[in-house]
């Protein structure tokens, strides 16, 4: 699973919780995305980091349903191929090796791409490709022909007969030969591997799939993800709600407290966080431990805490506002709209 992005574009949330650990519905994005792995028979996984690594790893400990994790920490980061280097020696007993991103949020159809992959033995690597995802907002897509073979990458002009745009859906599988003995360094799977297989004539071939696929990048993207995984809404057993409380299409996780009279619609409530009687909260994400003041209205917004001097001391960055956040009441507003 690659995780060692920096979360630039889900700041503020992300100066003090790292992308993997953003909670979907009781499990994290990372732990949700590993399971993965684990249903489709891997024997082990493994995770590079970055960005406030230290924490990830804490959280996920050294298993997943007794499927132990290896880790690499990368102080500079490698990119999306350069990051197999730390794992050559994880690689080299397996058979076949599926990458996933960390920053997708699927359910993950593993075992049939590995099942294709496996039934196509001239294809160099199989991607998951989504039918679903507008490619236009993806850089133009991947460019797929008929049977499956993928003739270009990112918006490149190709045209002909059955050619359709697709968009990489964070999951793909080849043999892990295809990877070993590259030297050390930045390196990118389409740029430095994919495009140059097939500019030599060898078969990269996709997988379609139909199932919901998201790009957890950006705090819009995050919300929209969330939501749809639960279309229905979703109420953490550990959460606190009193009657009078009106919850629509709301996700709310452990150790929220949601009182009487308030109403939240459309949104995500992290962890410890307090809505207070008569508060309105409509298409927005409240971050950790927010306590919003009484009577407030919170519309399109990712709200986050102000950091603390303790924060501060341990490793939370101060907060640099861009134009369009403010800060009330120790609270960080940075509207969804155009964020990140």
């Amino acid at each position: 699973m690659l995780a060692a992005g920096r979360g630039e574009r889900m700041r503020p949330l992300s100066d003090a919780l790292p992308k993997p650990l953003l909670p979907v519905a009781g499990r994290t994005l990372a732990e949700r995305s590993l399971l993965g792995l684990t249903n489709a028979g891997c024997e082990a996984v493994a995770v590079n980091l970055h960005h406030l690594g230290d924490r990830v790893r804490k959280y996920l400990g050294e298993e997943i349903e007794g499927v132990p994790i290896t880790y690499s920490y990368e102080s500079e980061l490698q990119g999306t191929l350069g990051a197999l280097a730390a794992f050559e020696e994880f690689l080299a007993p397996a058979d076949l090796a599926v990458v996933i991103n960390g920053d997708s949020l699927c359910r993950w159809p593993l075992q049939a791409l590995i099942d294709h992959h496996l039934g196509n033995p001239g294809a160099q690597a199989t991607m998951l490709l989504s039918t679903r995802a507008p490619a236009a907002q993806f850089g133009g897509g991947v460019a797929l022909a008929q049977g499956g073979r993928i003739v270009a990458f990112r918006g490149a002009d190709e045209e002909g007969e059955g050619v359709e745009r697709r968009v990489f859906a964070g999951a793909h599988a080849f043999a892990p030969t295809l990877v070993s003995g590259r030297p050390k360094g930045a390196a990118d799977f389409v740029t430095d591997l994919y495009q140059p297989i097939i500019d030599q004539g060898h078969l990269i071939q996709g997988l379609e799939t139909d199932l919901p696929w998201h790009d957890m990048g950006t705090p819009s993207r995050y919300l929209d993800g969330v939501l749809a995984w639960k279309s229905a809404g979703w109420t953490a057993d550990a959460a606190r709600v009193e009657e009078g409380a009106k919850l629509s299409n709301a996700v709310v996780e452990a150790d929220a407290f949601i009182e009487a009279g308030s109403s939240i619609e459309s949104s995500v409530v992290m962890t410890g966080c307090v809505v207070p009687a008569d508060a309105r909260v409509r298409s927005s994400i409240l971050g950790p431990g927010v306590e919003l003041p009484a009577a407030s209205f919170v519309d399109g917004q990712l709200v986050t805490k102000q950091p603390k001097s303790s924060d501060l001391l341990a490793g939370v960055p101060p907060v640099a506002l861009r134009d369009s956040e403010s800060i009330a009441a120790g609270l960080i507003f940075t509207p969804l709209q155009g964020a990140g």
